[in-house]
């Protein structure tokens, strides 16, 4: 298989945060091949996360075709430069994740959707807060999407201005 040649920026520092440990890592002192492994890494992992629990969530296709289908259009979606699947399967646009988010935050207040919320499946949950904005009178849905474009305008700017170091590698 031939090699190609990728250049693209990295933050010199990527914080790393699970279970409220915290490492450092000077994206500028991982070698060549660390860095080509760990784009290969994330991206079998961001297209397989996609299927976690596929027997249970593949509905009447089997679960091999449900990954299958679920898989390209992860693929699909990266193709096309959008980050997050259901997002591009549904035809929401980039900056419903935040609208999402929002949604999570109220469930606070709401009790019986917040059963419900927590009784679903990551599919299940998204429904959830889509139907419940959808719900929502034509003002608030405007408040909440200013809201969320703003939050995605403030990721991107923040990405911009963390994003100056520039690396080269060849995949093999």
């Amino acid at each position: 298989m031939p090699n190609i040649t990728i250049t693209f920026e990295l933050p010199t520092e990527i914080a790393v945060v699970r279970n409220s440990a915290h490492v450092s890592v000077a994206a500028d002192r991982l070698p060549a091949d660390m860095l080509a492994a760990i784009f290969v890494h994330g991206l079998v992992a961001k297209i397989g996360d996609s299927v976690a629990g596929a027997a249970k969530r593949s509905g009447n296709m089997s679960a091999s075709d449900w990954s299958r289908t679920t898989m390209q259009t992860v693929l699909d979606a990266l193709y096309a430069g959008t980050w997050g699947r259901r997002n591009a399967a549904n035809g929401r646009p980039d900056y419903w994740q935040y609208v999402r988010e929002i949604m999570r935050v109220a469930l606070a207040k709401d009790t019986s959707r917040k059963a419900k919320y927590k009784a679903s499946d990551a599919e299940g949950r998204a429904e959830t807060l889509d139907d419940w904005f959808d719900e929502q009178s034509d003002a608030v849905r405007e408040q909440i999407e200013t809201k969320a474009k703003a939050m995605l305008a403030a990721e991107i700017a923040a990405k911009a201005e963390r994003d100056k170091f520039v690396v080269e590698f060849n995949l093999a």
